[in-house]
């Protein structure tokens, strides 16, 4: 006995093995928390004495009342995004930026490596930080003339900040749970998991009856079918947290009449001129009166891109 003390890692050993058999007999018979006990030495003595329901209480009962109980509220999916700090080129601006190979490098540089994925809700109120928003246009030439389609959003929108206001681009955030991941990375892979929400965005929100061959080459609103033209934005509270990545989509001048938006909270109001739009540009929505002004300053360049998309010659009249 006298070896086992005067050895003192040897009297360290033995009285936490005894500790250790003391705390398990304490929680089998006496139902010890020791958890709630480490709880009740980081709360104030007298906040709980406080508590107590009566002088007589135990306070580990008063300890358990104080000490947080686990949230079972989801907050939602978690979506893609970056942070500002890290992407200096795309920060909140006011306008339409169109794309450039200079402005892809600053892409690749400082957003494809920071791409973060955190709750939606967090994001929204985070102005440390951006998420993604595809923006696309869906544009057709008819009898000569470059037209867009057009919405209302109506009060039952998720977007509260745009409620009631028109707009010329579908789109939606970018979920994680749509986004490519790349294992070898260990990251979301940004262009093609916004490219990946875009078509899934058009599948949800877009209806073309029984005309839906004729809204693509291929096969309707896949990816291959969206043109990346630029970065859209604003400086108002929207624009604070969120990039636009502005796109179009060229439908064919014989399916607009079919063309329409899917969900109730949308109200479909077809294809307009862009003339038409202007007219009513305050009932705009800011992005996309940013999107009509590159609109009419590259009108020509769209229209005969729109012509070539499904083999008509430019200055042919294709009716709807």
């Amino acid at each position: 006995m006298s070896f086992i003390f005067a050895n003192p890692w040897t009297s360290l050993a033995v009285l936490v093995i005894v500790g250790f058999f003391l705390f398990l007999l304490a929680k089998i018979f006496f139902k010890f928390d020791f958890v709630l006990w480490l709880r009740t030495l980081t709360i104030p003595w007298g906040d709980l004495h406080q508590s107590r329901q009566n002088p007589t209480e135990d306070l580990l009962a008063a300890a358990a009342r104080l000490t947080p109980k686990p949230s079972t509220q989801t907050i939602g999916p978690n979506i893609l995004g970056y942070q500002k700090a890290f992407a200096p080129a795309f920060q909140p601006f006011d306008g339409f930026r169109p794309l450039t190979a200079a402005l892809m490098q600053l892409w690749t540089e400082q957003i494809e490596p920071n791409v973060i994925s955190e709750p939606r809700p967090l994001l929204e109120k985070d102005k440390l930080k951006m998420h993604f928003i595809p923006y696309c246009m869906s544009l057709a030439v008819v009898n000569g003339v470059l037209m867009v389609y057009l919405y209302q959003r109506t009060k039952q929108v998720g977007e509260q900040r745009l409620a009631g206001m028109k707009s010329i681009g579908i789109g939606g955030h970018c979920e994680a749970g749509n986004g490519v991941f790349n294992p070898r990375t260990g990251r979301y892979e940004a262009m093609d998991s916004i490219l990946a929400t875009l078509s899934i965005e058009y599948h949800e929100e877009i209806t073309t009856g029984n005309y839906a061959d004729h809204i693509s080459l291929d096969s309707p609103f896949e990816v291959e079918m969206f043109e990346h033209v630029g970065f859209v934005s604003a400086t108002d509270e929207v624009g604070q947290v969120h990039l636009g990545l502005a796109f179009t989509n060229i439908v064919d001048p014989t399916a607009v009449d079919h063309y329409k938006v899917a969900e109730a909270e949308l109200i479909d109001l077809g294809f307009h001129s862009l003339e038409a739009l202007e007219a009513i540009r305050e009932e705009l929505e800011p992005w996309s009166q940013n999107c009509l002004d590159w609109l009419l300053q590259n009108q020509g360049a769209v229209t005969v891109s729109a012509y070539l998309a499904y083999g008509y010659e430019p200055g042919e009249e294709v009716a709807a």
